[in-house]
């Protein structure tokens, strides 16, 4: 397990989880969901916890890290589990705070899921 603070805000924090962590089979019923992270809403916890597995993947980059973040941000700042208010909120997060590169892949994102 990684824990550390997140660079977007340092008052919330990110737990990573891999397989071989007590801890994953739990986390794995969300993972299962088709979800990579997940925060605890209606709590004084402020964390998201990431699947450490999908971390691994090749083809994840920093960028899809920062959205993910910034997403989870999101439901954490507005307290809800809307994904449409996570994704406003995580855009704008990306988009003061992230790479260019993050914010341009989120918007990608953004369009596909809700095909605007």
């Amino acid at each position: 397990m990684n824990v550390y603070q997140c660079a977007f805000d340092e008052d919330v924090t990110v737990i990573e989880v891999v397989k071989t962590d007590a801890e994953y089979a739990q986390a794995d019923e969300q993972f299962k969901l088709g979800t990579h992270a997940f925060t605890i809403l209606g709590t004084d916890i402020k964390a998201m916890v990431i699947d450490g597995e999908w971390l691994k993947e090749d083809w994840v980059t920093d960028e899809h890290v920062q959205i993910v973040h910034a997403h989870e941000l999101g439901h954490i700042h507005n307290d809800s589990s809307s994904e449409l208010e996570a994704d406003i909120t995580g855009l704008e997060l990306v988009g003061t705070l992230g790479t260019i590169s993050a914010f341009s892949l989120y918007c990608l994102e953004v369009q596909s899921r809700y095909c605007v």
